[in-house]
């Protein structure tokens, strides 16, 4: 990432839906129209690892374990991460108590934080599964299918333990007393590798649940763009060496909620897309570039000049 302001929207492209409410999305609709789109294809994983999270190490036998709310099909499977499902720190600590004690000395757990733990396994697991960023949501495929390996049967034997001591906790009566998804299953998933970008933002503005494993300088994300340029101001940082990452769309990614996503869209048209294109257009900033899994979006100042430029109306893909 060169000297440029960035705006990182994981989640962001969806499959065109005939049931997603019409989207008024006017600046980034004439953002894509006089920018430059620059298809990549990277997951959702690979976008949290590149631009976020930087602490992700963990000793040879461990793994993370992901508390989740899981939902087998015949031949495909839907998961919701344990943010998404509100799993408080206590819960956490009383599930890790209650499995380690299930599991006695074979294998033991630990909450780094309530919707994200450690899993201590007695040596190097001899198999692999995909980062909870790329497993969320609706998967093809039974379970079963999920993890690969010389020894996958031992992650899938884990799995299905765990989700049967689950089954019939009494947390998860309590959990639906008061209207909240059940946990009925913990996702293991080996540590990734970081990706180290060659040019690092001197600040990164973020409120995500993931935020605490970045190793850049850190800011909660602001309401809006015009914040984020007051915030740069009071602290003497230059526009085009900070960057945003707002994944508040994972959720709604991950539950099929198109009206959740149309809603926040519509937000950040009001709060970043507008004002960030006016800002292009005076000049007030050179250039800027949106980023998600589809690709980038790279934007210059005043390019609204180039008015032969197609219209271009945003529905979840840039294509």
């Amino acid at each position: 990432m060169t000297g440029m302001f960035t705006l990182i929207l994981p989640t962001l492209s969806r499959p065109t839906s005939a049931h997603l409410p019409p989207l008024n999305l006017l600046a980034l609709n004439e953002m894509w129209r006089f920018g430059t789109w620059l298809p990549h294809d990277l997951t959702t994983g690979q976008i949290y690892l590149r631009y976020l999270c930087g602490k992700f190490a963990l000793p040879e036998n461990e793994v993370f374990a992901s508390p989740v709310w899981l939902q087998m099909g015949m031949n495909n499977m839907t998961m919701i991460d344990g943010a998404s499902i509100q799993i408080g720190m206590g819960e956490a600590q009383s599930l890790c108590d209650g499995l380690n004690e299930f599991y006695r000395h074979d294998f033991a757990l630990s909450p780094i934080r309530a919707d994200l733990w450690r899993f201590r396994l007695p040596e190097k697991p001899q198999w692999q599964s995909p980062m909870l960023f790329d497993a969320w949501g609706f998967q093809a495929g039974d379970l079963s299918e999920q993890a690969s390996g010389q020894n996958r049967n031992a992650w899938l034997q884990l799995q299905t333990e765990i989700q049967m001591w689950l089954h019939a906790h009494p947390m998860n009566k309590v959990r639906q007393k008061n209207g909240l998804s059940p946990i009925n299953g913990i996702w293991l998933w080996n540590a990734p590798t970081h990706e180290t970008l060659q040019h690092q933002p001197q600040l990164i503005g973020s409120s995500s649940t993931w935020a605490n494993a970045t190793t850049l300088p850190l800011h909660d994300a602001p309401y809006s763009f015009t914040v984020w340029q007051q915030i740069c101001q009071e602290k003497n940082l230059p526009l085009g060496e900070t960057a945003l990452f707002l994944d508040d769309l994972t959720t709604s990614a991950q539950t099929g909620d198109e009206f959740a996503y149309h809603r926040i869209l519509q937000q950040w048209e009001t709060h970043f897309f507008a004002p960030i294109w006016s800002a292009l257009k005076s000049g007030t900033l050179p250039e800027m570039r949106l980023i998600c899994e589809q690709g980038i979006l790279h934007i210059k100042q005043r390019a609204h000049w180039a008015f032969w430029k197609r219209a271009k109306n945003f529905t979840g893909q840039f294509e």
